[in-house]
């Protein structure tokens, strides 16, 4: 199976749903359910490829099968707290 490049992966999108919220760890050691802090934006191309192109030292991402978009970013910034964003994309 061939990646796409990232210009590839752009080319029919328009912009994307980026929603972002804020997880806390519970008694039990695992992360909460509940999203604190939640928000959801459209951005355009160029604020997705800013945004692919800057990344966090202890940030995860999680990518469709051969797509160099991705679809789940994690960052951790402690054992109690992190930060979850997803993108949602779209063309037209």
């Amino acid at each position: 199976m061939t990646t796409l490049t990232l210009d590839e992966a752009l080319a029919d999108i328009t912009h994307a749903t980026y929603r972002r919220w804020i997880e806390h760890d519970t008694p039990g050691g695992n992360w909460s359910r509940r999203r604190f802090q939640e928000t959801e934006n459209v951005i355009n191309r160029e604020q997705i490829r800013y945004l692919i192109g800057k990344e966090h030292p202890s940030e995860k991402r999680r990518y469709n099968r051969g797509m160099p978009l991705p679809v789940r970013i994690v960052v951790e910034h402690d054992e109690h707290t992190r930060h979850v964003s997803t993108l949602e994309y779209h063309s037209e």
